[in-house]
């Protein structure tokens, strides 16, 4: 027996379309701006400026009036003293030996109950 293939239809078999896998956006980092750097400012040099020079007068001589006297030197007031040096008052003398407390009491047997028991009892 022949079988005629061309007569069975196959159902297509779905293909599942790939989807776009999302591309990760880049996250923006951000830059830091270079700050300007201060230039440091020329410092500007003093220019010598020429001060007259008197011309001596021959009448006067230059006299001194006063030298520097100092006033005061200094003198340390007091030097520490110390007033009190730590004596002990008292030394610790015990005042009583400890004495052990005396033994308990030795206190008698106590009976037993049966013993007690044949007390009660009235003797024949």
């Amino acid at each position: 027996m022949q079988v005629n293939l061309f007569f069975y239809s196959i159902d297509p078999v779905p293909v599942p379309v790939p989807q776009p896998v999302p591309v990760p956006q880049p996250v923006p980092v951000p830059v830091p701006v270079p700050q300007p750097v201060p230039v440091p400012q020329p410092v500007p040099v003093p220019v010598p400026v020429p001060v007259p020079v008197p011309q001596p007068v021959p009448q006067q001589q230059f006299i001194p009036q006063q030298q520097f006297i100092p006033q005061q030197q200094f003198i340390p007031q007091q030097q520490f003293i110390p007033q009190q040096q730590f004596i002990p008052q008292q030394q610790f003398i015990p005042q009583q030996q400890f004495i052990p407390p005396p033994p308990p009491p030795v206190f008698p047997s106590v009976p037993s109950f049966a013993s007690f028991e044949q007390q009660l009892q009235p003797s024949p």
